[in-house]
């Protein structure tokens, strides 16, 4: 799985499943529920105020119980898919944007 992240708003603007092996129907949920697709719109990954760590971890939430802009909703059925997708979001965050915080404008500015 990879994800968009968009420095502007600290947040999340998509994923993208790059393989998945999960049971038709269930786990494959993760790419194909438009709810739970539309968490990662604008999931929230701010760093906290010493930029060490996320402000807010990401967690997954049962369905329908999402209040907070880091936490996704869960689907109904494929729980153990969508909870894996929230964890590798959060590990990721955690480790990667503390480490490319002091280097965003150099980053921005750099050409393809």
């Amino acid at each position: 799985m990879i994800y968009g992240y968009k420095p502007a708003c600290e947040c999340v603007t998509g994923i993208k499943v790059i393989k998945l092996a999960e049971t038709p129907g269930l786990g494959d949920k993760i790419i194909t529920d438009k709810n739970f697709v539309a968490n990662f719109d604008a999931l929230d990954v701010r760093l906290n105020s010493d930029a060490t760590a996320l402000a807010n971890a990401v967690v997954l939430v049962k369905k329908g119980s999402k209040t907070n802009p880091w936490e996704v909703d869960a689907i109904t059925g494929a729980t153990i898919s969508s909870n894996a997708v929230a964890k590798a979001i959060n590990a990721s965050a955690q480790q990667l944007l503390p480490q490319i915080q002091p280097y965003l404008e150099e980053l921005e500015g750099a050409q393809p």
